[in-house]
């Protein structure tokens, strides 16, 4: 991305669902009804609005989400949140855009002190460049230290930047940023917006715009973010041309309504002739701030940039990123140390040749510890490691270097740590570059621990444990679960146990959750890792849906090059009747393989399936199949926006089976009481 700022939008709403019933009097006059039958009755419609009485049940309209008191204000000292990002960049060719670049980035905002109204604000800034048609990549840190009036006002601005790349140092420089003074802040925006108003925000150098950029409050929307469903404003800033008259950019933020912290960040960039541009999303990975109560409504989607993709992998040009969390402890004379690091991990295929694949890993993280006063940005570790292994055993045959550069960016000075004769250790051993593909639960796969050192493994080998459907960058994928049980180091002294989340369709592990721990109990680490780009196509996403009739849930699968909405999903039992949207790049052709139980829909013959794509009969283009447990479609189409409709012939009775009967002998009941009073009355007046 070229270096600018970034962006959010958002909403806040949630439903409160308020529902009565009436049960209307009638009167019998002309008939003196037996007390038994009104009283059977009644029984009668209580189990019969038992049973159907949900489908005469609406909602209430959308509502706002009630506050909470225990809301975190972002302007407090120790309040931090951070955002990870993808980026590609375009080039125009031949009148085609090609994908020339992918930037991996990390913005970390956090309050170091709040002395009055001005907050002290640090900002941290990673970029790890990928350039797969010149192989060309690089990694800059920038370290941003302000003072910010709790209005947003921007009172000093001071830089510092480092660039590193497999070569070595490549620079630094520190800069103030006079220029930036007066203006606001994005770190935080007001909580007290509406659709309509408008919002002040600084670019940074201003060297795309001069002075505040005016955002729009343009909507509001909910995004789910770090598991939960958020009320957000979305700021929008329109096309607008830069300062010098060449270039244009668009942004919207998805703003918290309680926070007012940016959850997500979308960015568009071009050139005016049309040469070239990028396209960038960021959203927040980790905070310590509590962003309110959790909205009610059905989410959208939080990942919307398509990255440009392609099938395969290992294959040159390819790559992979995680977001890496860690948090650590050890004792130090009697006092528990707490450490944390946020990181970037990227793999990147850079080239094949033989069948042998010229592999880097790409890390930067960076510590934080209280205790030791290391601040943000003063334990900074940049690592180049570069190997070859072969593309079908994935076994590593050669370890070519191995360098950290340990930064301190308060000093602008790094140390150099050479580890490339450890590395030789992991020769002969499998890379966990990628995980194979054709493999099933109970199976073994052996994955290499990087250097052999004694306190940690060699190469572990790990069960497939499991199978699970997990959201990456926001598609679901079917995955293989990889366990690692815990397992003793080399030298005995620490136990470690981990877990991979590795792709069915191509083998890149999505996410990665390890641990390790002293066998004296004198130290520990988590890692929560997982994958936040990539340009590998992951292939078809795998969604299961349930459907809920006579008291039992179903699970409904489908497979799909598409993204499908969940909160389009809807099964009506009474329809007979499965409905969903699915959307793509338009233009392009798309499929979803549905799986549906024969227990909850079916058809006697396979003819009988009638599928709809926006509101068309396609059953004739449907390939269908079936087992005696499910019933298998095919259905093909072209995208964009396409609502896919599924009906059978048969449904699983609306009436449960216990209610039926009981029904059954009421009316049964019912019938003899009024047979009998008839035949009294008959009786008495002959």
């Amino acid at each position: 991305m070229f270096f600018d700022k970034i962006l959010p939008q958002i909403i806040k709403t949630e439903t409160s669902n308020i529902y009565s019933f009436h049960v209307r009097g009638f009167a019998l006059n002309k008939i003196n009804v037996n007390r038994k039958f009104v009283l059977l009755a009644f029984v009668s419609v209580f189990l019969l609005s038992a049973t159907i009485g949900n489908g005469f049940v609406t909602g209430a309209p959308f509502e706002k989400t009630a506050s909470s008191d225990s809301i975190d204000s972002f302007q407090q000292a120790g309040k931090f949140y951070t955002l990870a990002g993808r980026n590609f960049n375009w080039e125009s060719v031949g009148g085609e855009n090609v994908t020339s670049g992918h930037d991996e980035e990390i913005l970390k905002w956090s309050i170091q002190d709040v002395v009055g109204d001005v907050a002290l604000v640090n900002r941290t800034y990673v970029i790890a460049y990928i350039r797969p048609q010149t192989g060309e990549n690089y990694t800059d840190t920038y370290d941003f230290d302000y003072e910010i009036a709790t209005n947003r006002t921007i009172l000093s601005a001071h830089l510092k930047y480092m660039r590193f790349d497999t070569t070595g140092f490549q620079g630094a420089s520190e800069d103030l940023l006079d220029e930036d003074v007066g203006e606001h802040t994005w770190a935080w925006f007001p909580t007290n917006l509406y659709i309509g108003a408008t919002v002040n925000v600084s670019w940074t150098w201003d060297s795309k715009f001069l002075n505040n950029m005016l955002y729009n409050v343009t909507g509001d929307q909910v995004i789910e973010i770090l598991g939960e469903k958020q009320d957000c404003w979305m700021l929008h800033m329109s096309p607008s041309v830069t300062i010098d008259g060449t270039q244009g950019r668009m942004e919207t933020y998805w703003v918290d309504k309680d926070t007012g912290v940016p959850l997500k960040l979308y960015s568009e960039g071009w050139v005016l002739d049309g040469s070239g541009g990028y396209k960038g999303e960021y959203v927040l990975v980790n905070t310590n701030i509590d962003l309110g109560p959790e909205s009610t409504q059905p989410p959208s989607p939080t990942y919307t940039l398509t990255v440009p993709t392609t099938a395969g992998f290992p294959a040159a040009g390819k790559f992979w990123s995680w977001y890496v969390l860690e948090n650590s402890w050890n004792m130090r004379d009697a006092s528990n140390v707490t450490y944390y690091q946020e990181g970037l991990l990227t793999r990147w295929v850079a080239d094949i040749t033989n069948s042998e694949a010229l592999i880097y890993k790409i890390f930067w993280g960076g510590t934080l510890c209280d205790a030791e006063d290391v601040k943000e940005l003063e334990a900074v570790d940049i690592l180049y490691t570069i190997y070859r292994a072969n593309t079908t055993t994935r076994e590593i045959l050669e370890a070519i270097s191995s360098i950290i550069y340990h930064v301190n960016m308060t000093s602008l000075t790094y140390q150099i740590i050479d580890r490339t004769a450890l590395l030789a250790g992991d020769v002969g051993e499998e890379t966990y570059c990628w995980l194979p593909t054709n493999i099933h639960i109970g199976a073994k796969v052996n994955i290499t621990w990087s250097y052999d050192r004694p306190w940690t493994l060699d190469n572990a080998t790990y069960t497939v444990i499991d199978e699970k459907i997990l959201s990456a960058l926001g598609e679901p994928q079917a995955c293989w679960v990889l366990y690692l049980p815990p397992t003793t180091s080399i030298d005995g002294t620490w136990n470690y146990s981990e877990t991979y989340y590795s792709d069915k369709d191509v083998g890149i592990p999505l996410a990665d959750v390890a641990k390790g721990w002293a066998v004296d109990d004198s130290s520990a680490w988590v890692d929560n890792i997982w994958l936040i780009d990539t340009n590998v196509d992951l292939g078809p996403s795998t969604y299961v849906f349930q459907a809920v009739a006579d008291s039992q849930t179903f699970n409904i699968t489908v497979v799909t090059n598409s993204t499908i909405p969940t909160q389009t999903f809807n099964f009506s039992q009474g329809q007979k009747m499965i409905s969903f949207s699915v959307t793509g790049l338009s233009g392009t052709a798309g499929f979803c393989n549905i799986t549906i139980p024969r227990t909850l829909v079916d058809c006697t013959n396979l003819d009988e399936w009638v599928i709809f794509a926006n509101g068309t009969d396609i059953s004739g283009n449907c390939h269908k199949n079936r087992d005696a447990d499910y019933t298998y479609i095919c259905i093909p189409y072209n995208h964009s926006v396409q609502p896919i409709v599924v009906k059978g012939t048969w449904v699983i009775p609306e009436f449960p089976t216990a209610i039926i009967m009981p029904l059954f002998m009421l009316a049964t009941l019912l019938a003899v009481i009024v047979y009998r009073r008839k035949h009294a009355l008959t009786v008495n007046r002959g």
